[in-house]
């Protein structure tokens, strides 16, 4: 977020849950109904459920027509407030609101820059909001702790890739290539998960 302090500026973030109007608040809302769902359904529902948001996402981008990126924002901020409450319901049951969140995004138009530092807020706010969603649920358990530990040196890893990816692949179209490739991959893995359980 550092890196891209230069582009937050207040236009952008009246754009952007949670700053957007009303969207804390409906945020707070859809991540607190998210984590009651993540308790009520079975570990199957959850990775169709997840499948589907990717693998929606991923068709979204491949289809969407190519505009010209306009150089700031469309205006109109109140959309953000029910993209908000999709995005906080995703990441409160599945931990994928960013997927709402970058629909909206490319909907609106941002230029690259201003998308990943928006999306960096967004990513920010929700995180810390479903940790306290979480804590007050009580699914923060020994064994979960230990699974989140383990999976750290992944995340890293991953960091590091997408970096390398956003580095190497110059043409924003190889880049984007690339990153739908692998979500299509992670999709079709969580269908096949379903469909042939371990």
């Amino acid at each position: 977020l550092w890196e891209h302090r230069g582009h937050l500026r207040r236009d952008l973030l009246r754009e952007v849950p949670p700053f957007a109007p009303w969207s804390l608040a409906l945020l707070v809302a859809g991540v607190v109904l998210g984590t009651f769902v993540l308790g009520r359904i079975s570990p199957a529902g959850g990775r169709l459920a997840l499948a589907v948001v990717v693998l929606t996402f991923v068709v979204f981008q491949a289809v969407r027509p190519k505009r010209r990126v306009l150089p700031g924002v469309l205006r109109g901020a109140w959309t953000g407030a029910g993209v908000a409450f999709v995005g906080g319901f995703l990441d409160g049951w599945l931990s994928t609101g960013g997927v709402a969140i970058a629909v909206y995004l490319t909907w609106k138009q941002f230029a690259p820059r201003l998308f990943v530092a928006a999306m960096l807020v967004y990513f920010l706010a929700a995180d810390l909001l479903r940790v306290i969603s979480y804590t007050a649920f009580g699914y923060w358990t020994p064994e979960t702790v230990a699974l989140y530990l383990r999976a750290v040196p992944i995340a890293l890893a991953g960091y590091v890739g997408g970096v390398a990816l956003r580095r190497f692949l110059v043409p924003s179209e190889a880049f984007r290539g690339v990153v739908l490739l692998l979500l299509t991959a992670y999709g079709l893995a969580l269908v096949g998960r379903i469909l042939v359980p371990p």
